[in-house]
């Protein structure tokens, strides 16, 4: 008991740069592990809670079914509580695959936060095993979802994802870490069910577009006309031997120094103000999907 608070926390690599992952083992010897996973959806909180609630949706089966489902039941307790009963290969072929039975329950803290808790459960309808050889797992989750303040008239939640799994067994690590990526993945489903990235970046461009017209009518001329003296081509440069679709690019390396000078120039369906936007809007989502930060 407790040993949770001597573990530390080790930070896992997300798949997707706007939700945080990271995990911890007990010690022991033990095969429980618990994963946490952080991100800010695009929608209301009770949108979020809805189609995470959802689980027998076509669209969530396929997800269940290409995560190793073999099945899933839902059966409604009251109107706030759920019993659920899946089953999963864990993709590795000497072991059997895990079972849970877990009972969830919804509550609203108060108008800006809501929390869904599951726990392993008990229940006549759904013995152990399902009569096909299923290894019953232990399974404990938490669901927080807390209202932001809209984005350009966006609603915004803040969701944190926590799960102790206990697949009973031997588990090596290697396996646990890859299944605990996969399992806290499912909040990256939830944040690109409702990404309006496109529509937050596109508000902002428009921002940074008036700051650059601003700039231009106070002079902000000079400092173009030196930056078009800095992109003259190179004499000596030549064309990569990779091309990236319909880009012209040239690149020259000095001898001396290690320099680099290189330039792409690309048609673009757009103006020269927004796309200047995009490229200096480094806190844009498209640009910090790119760069990783």
């Amino acid at each position: 008991e407790g040993s949770l608070e001597e573990g530390k926390w080790k930070e896992l690599k997300s798949p997707d740069t706007f939700v945080a992952m990271e995990s911890v083992f007990e010690k022991g010897g033990s095969t429980a592990g618990v994963g946490r996973a952080v991100t800010i959806v695009d929608a209301s909180i009770e949108d979020c809670a809805a189609w995470e609630n959802a689980k027998m949706t076509r669209e969530r089966m396929k997800g269940h079914y290409d995560f190793g489902g073999l099945e899933r039941k839902v059966v409604k307790l009251t109107n706030h509580s759920q019993l659920y009963q899946l089953a999963i290969e864990l993709g590795v072929k000497t072991f059997a695959p895990r079972e849970w039975l877990v009972k969830g329950v919804w509550k609203m803290v108060d108008e800006d936060t809501m929390i869904v808790c599951f726990e392993d459960a008990k229940d006549d309808r759904f013995p152990p095993g399902a009569g096909k050889g299923y290894v019953r797992a232990s399974s404990v989750a938490f669901w927080k979802y807390e209202r932001l303040p809209e984005v350009r008239g966006i609603p915004q939640t803040r969701v944190t994802y926590v799960q102790q799994v206990d697949l009973k067994g031997f588990i090596p690590a290697l396996v646990m870490n890859s299944r605990s990526v996969q399992t806290l993945e499912y909040l990256s489903s939830m944040r690109q069910k409702f990404d309006k990235s496109m529509e937050i970046d596109a508000g902002r461009r428009e921002a940074v577009m008036l700051d650059i017209e601003l700039k231009e009518e106070s002079g902000g001329g000079e400092a173009l006309a030196q930056f078009e003296a800095l992109i003259e081509e190179r004499l000596g440069s030549e064309r990569p031997s990779r091309t990236f679709g319909t880009a012209d690019s040239m690149v020259k390396a000095e001898a001396i120094g290690g320099h680099t000078w290189g330039m792409t120039m690309l048609d673009i369906r757009a103006s020269v103000e927004e796309v200047a936007a995009l490229l200096w809007d480094f806190g844009s989502r498209a640009n910090m999907d790119i760069s990783g930060d």
